[in-house]
């Protein structure tokens, strides 16, 4: 998990709604909502990739070697707007 709250796997399926679908509205509306998501304590925390603040914890733990903080970069520009 993320230190800082980004929802890794639920802004990248965010973002593979417009990318393998082409659901362009439907993947921003899911990326709006990651803005306030609710943790398991009930707190409410903004998952959205614009929060990354790149400090790499995460992709020495991806067992798919995925380049983490570039794809959130690209998910944060697509839907971000």
């Amino acid at each position: 998990p993320c230190p800082n709250d980004v929802d890794i796997p639920a802004n990248f399926s965010a973002m593979n709604y417009y990318r393998v679908f082409g659901l362009l509205e439907l993947a921003r509306r899911n990326y709006r909502n990651l803005g306030k998501k609710r943790k398991g304590d009930g707190t409410i925390v903004d998952a959205r990739a614009s929060v990354c603040v790149e400090c790499g914890e995460c992709e020495p733990k991806c067992p798919q070697k995925i380049p983490i903080i570039k794809q959130l970069k690209e998910t944060h520009e697509a839907l971000g707007k």
